[in-house]
């Protein structure tokens, strides 16, 4: 799970439109070609979860 954290004084109204859809339509590319690396590091997370 991602999480996505805006400082209200920090971030604007109009900056705000344009993160959050960017994050929310983003692609998962550890199933790409060339995206070993966040698959591995998903899969780290899910090792964690399970306790091994």
């Amino acid at each position: 799970m991602n999480v996505l954290c805006l400082g209200g004084r920090v971030i604007g109204p109009e900056l705000v439109k344009v993160l959050v859809p960017a994050f929310l339509n983003a692609k998962y590319l550890g199933n790409d070609q060339g995206g070993e690396r966040f698959a591995k590091r998903v899969n780290k997370i899910k090792k964690m979860e399970v306790g091994n």
